[in-house]
């Protein structure tokens, strides 16, 4: 798979208030603490990725950068939360791949991702992975798509949520394998049993 890596990177992006960004640019900013809203639960990338950047952040603009976890609905209440906080960059987002699939997903949505949001920049990039029960009998890729065609039922596959990168995944290897599948969504970091 050329790219793979490309291919199968979560691209984490801030996003402020659009009016926020360049009204902020215009007057001694920040003038309080940052909220960094991250739109799923502890523990993710986005997560991970809010908190490496508070740290160096904070001391670069001289205010407390918070991170704060809005997880729900997919990304869509964190988004909510930013796009309709105060218009002054004081409240950004870490978003994954929702912001490009909610639209589509969901065309009732109390914001516009392309009217309330700007994006300013790639926080980091990251891997997936397909992970299964210690007991699967399968050690590799193709040895899991062959032990799935074999089974006479669907293939039960967790994601996190609608729209999420891991679901876009698991519809993609299951098209790209012919294979029916069961798709189960988790909260946060609890087990799909």
């Amino acid at each position: 798979m050329p790219g793979s890596r490309s291919m199968w990177t979560a691209v984490l992006c801030a996003f402020a208030v659009a009016a926020g960004a360049a009204g902020a640019a215009a007057q001694d900013f920040p003038q309080r603490a940052v909220t960094i809203i991250v739109g799923a639960a502890p523990g993710g990338s986005g997560d991970v990725a809010a908190r490496l950047i508070a740290e160096p952040m904070a001391a670069r603009l001289g205010q407390k950068i918070v991170v704060e976890n809005v997880p729900g609905a997919g990304g869509i209440t964190g988004t909510s939360r930013v796009a309709r906080a105060e218009p002054d960059g004081h409240t950004l987002l870490i978003q994954q791949t929702g912001l490009a699939t909610l639209p589509a997903l969901h065309p009732n949505l109390n914001f516009d991702v392309q009217k309330d949001l700007t994006v300013i920049g790639m926080v980091n990039s990251s891997y997936s992975f397909v992970i299964g029960r210690r007991d699967l009998p399968a050690d590799t890729l193709p040895d899991l798509i062959a032990w799935a065609k074999q089974l006479d039922r669907p293939v039960k596959l967790a994601h996190p949520g609608v729209g999420s990168f891991g679901h876009l995944a698991s519809i993609m290897l299951t098209i790209s394998t012919d294979r029916q599948a069961r798709p189960s969504r988790f909260r946060s970091s609890r087990r799909t049993r």
